[in-house]
């Protein structure tokens, strides 16, 4: 199909390099960092790569998820509950 303006998406018309992809939904996607880390945590090799096949998406969007999933435990595992408590007096007051 030739290419004309009738063609374009509007992301292309915008530039947009890289969108969400709905198929990798919040839980794939913490499955995905999940294994990552584990991966790398038990030097286990070719597991992110067969990851990136797996989901068509690069191993370096694998590796920034792993890295993200690391900053976040302490919020996620709840070691840092007690920085967020008196936000959540606050909101409750409120409610």
């Amino acid at each position: 199909m030739p290419l004309s303006v009738k063609n374009i998406t509007d992301s292309q018309k915008i530039g947009i390099k890289f969108m969400r992809r709905p198929d990798l939904n919040f839980s794939k996607r913490l499955y995905i960092a999940a294994t990552a880390l584990s991966t790398m945590l038990n030097h286990h090799w070719g597991i992110i790569s067969d990851m990136a096949k797996q989901f068509a998406i690069s191993r370096t969007f694998i590796y920034m998820m792993a890295s993200t999933l690391t900053k976040m435990k302490s919020v996620l595992f709840g070691t840092t509950y007690q920085h967020f408590k008196p936000m959540l007096l606050l909101v409750k007051s409120i409610s």
